[in-house]
């Protein structure tokens, strides 16, 4: 039976090398999370199905069922405890092809192997200051009210090489017109559904790219439409921040 409580504080690790996984829990205990920590997939996968989990941390090696597997079923499974946990993968390749399908799968961030706990509280500070409480979570929310249009640091944060990076961007600059159309379109039309369905791609895609007030724009506007508040101010914001990312990311294009 799936638990029905959530608990911000507990985090799913699945890591099968031990001397990782040993890292990783003493990091992310000193950070102030309760650490589950498995070694195959098989056992993360049934796990959250069963528990709450404030985030999932996902080896992409893992044996038995490869960490992106996991997350493609868990993510597929209506019921699942944590269907809709965040998720940040971890793995020692980081290339662009890799990004865009775990992008698509849902995760918020790919950290290169071997990481820091430094570069890990980071990625934490961005996909769980919505969820988890204390510190982490105040820093990022403080950091969050002046939001830079392309923030290199965290887009190396989130994927873990400048190469990869920048040619995620090139990728995101040449969707986000269409997206961002799609976007205005469907409000207009009255179809939430599928402007959040956008929207949530969207703010996977900015996080990864450093666009991060893009991103906080897609979470006012998701947030908006999940109250059935009014949209209007929520709007003007998405679309300010869709242009002022695609200059920016036109500037840094020239720039090459």
């Amino acid at each position: 039976m799936a638990e029905s409580d959530a608990a911000p504080r507990k985090l799913l690790l699945a890591e099968d090398d031990p001397v990782s996984a040993a890292f990783l829990t003493a990091g992310l205990q000193g950070l102030g999370y309760t650490v589950v920590q498995v070694s195959d997939g098989a056992a993360a996968l049934q796990l959250a199905r069963d528990h709450t989990f404030a985030m999932l941390v996902l080896d992409l090696g893992l044996p038995q069922i490869e960490g992106d597997t996991v997350l493609a079923a868990l993510r597929s499974e209506v019921g699942a405890a944590s269907q809709h946990a965040p998720a940040l993968a971890l793995s020692a390749e980081t290339s662009p092809a890799l990004v865009r399908r775990l992008l698509g799968l849902g995760f918020g961030a790919l950290l290169a192997k071997p990481l820091s706990i430094a570069n890990l509280q980071r990625a934490l500070d961005g996909i769980l200051a919505d969820a988890a409480p204390g510190p982490i979570a105040a820093a990022a929310r403080t950091h969050a009210r002046h939001p830079a249009v392309l923030d290199d640091h965290a887009g190396m944060q989130a994927i873990g090489s400048a190469d990869a990076l920048a040619d995620l961007r090139r990728l995101f600059a040449a969707e986000l017109p269409d997206h961002g159309a799609e976007v205005l379109k469907a409000l207009d039309c009255g179809d939430h559904a599928s402007a959040q369905d956008i929207l949530h791609r969207l703010k996977s895609a900015s996080r990864f790219c450093g666009a991060l007030a893009l991103a906080n724009a897609v979470d006012a506007l998701v947030a908006a439409l999940r109250a059935n508040a009014t949209k209007d101010r929520e709007r003007a914001h998405f679309a300010q921040a869709v242009a002022a990312a695609l200059g920016a990311l036109d500037r840094e294009r020239r720039r090459r």
